[in-house]
Formats: structure tokens, sequence, C-alpha cells
């Protein structure tokens, strides 16, 4: 079992690297933001109960893969909510199942990152005391008056 760990900052290219080698190798890619979006969903990003659920999501699912010997490729963002030692204990469950565990940083300057981000201005509607909601993964262009979903 082999488990290729793309790591690095935000917007510095791990999906879009991890994404075609994927496709070429035939691995499963297991990104970030899977379980990012799923816990955040629920919980605010950082609280206790996102940072113990994306943890143990993240855990469970590689700790699966290692015993039906299922090789993978796994994107990380490494960020202040995040265990220490997290990447080791990843390797180490992947080593005390016979695997093998390939660390790939990637790095990209504030400008790159920058460069990368899409800048979306969703206008908010003047009848809406809180502004809509937004999806910051893909940038969406809202109707010319939003409806407002958030009125008791």
């Amino acid at each position: 079992m082999k488990l290729l760990f793309l790591h690095g900052p935000p917007a510095a290219g791990k999906y879009t690297i991890a994404r075609p080698v994927a496709d070429a190798t035939g691995l499963p890619l297991f990104h970030n933001h899977l379980i990012v979006d799923a816990v955040h969903a629920v919980f605010p990003f950082g609280s206790p109960g996102f940072v113990a659920l994306r943890e143990r999501f993240w855990i469970d699912v590689i700790r699966a893969a290692v015993a039906e010997n299922r090789s993978l490729i796994f994107t990380f963002q490494p960020e202040s909510s995040v265990s220490p030692g997290f990447p080791e204990q990843v390797a180490g469950i992947v080593a005390a199942g016979g695997g093998e565990t390939i660390f790939v940083q990637l790095r990209l300057d504030l400008a790159g990152q920058i460069s990368r981000i899409p800048m979306t201005i969703v206008p908010v509607s003047a009848s809406c005391a809180i502004p809509p909601c937004s999806n910051n993964s893909t940038p969406i262009s809202p109707p010319a008056k939003p409806p407002c979903r958030h009125r008791r």
C-alpha cells in the first residue's frame, strides 16, 4: 500500500496536481475538501467538533485503506487547527500496515497563491440582514436580486 501525501499552503495546486496523477495512475483521490466541506457544513471551522471529526474521518479512511491494502492520494493543508504531528501519525499508521507514505510538498509564494484564488463579489439584497451564503470553492453569478433565505 502506498499513500501519496501531497501537502502545501492554500492555492498551491494540491488538487490541480493530484487530479491528473489520480487519472494517470488509477489511484483514488482523497482530497482535503471532501472531509473539510462535509464537517464544515455542520460545525464552524476550527471549533472543537470540527477539529475532532475532521481528523477522525481522515484517520479512519486512511486506516481502512491500509487494512484493504488500497493505495491512494491524499491532499493536505497544514494549518493551526490540525494536531501537531498529524502527518507523522498518518505515516505511522501506513507503516504499521506494511505500507509506504510518500510526502510531496508543494510551495507557492503569497503572490502566486493570490493569483490562483478567484475573487467573486456577491451582491447582498437590501432586504436581507444577513449576507447570502456562498461556496468559497466555486465562484457563482447570483441573480440580479438574490432572494433572501434568512427570513423567519
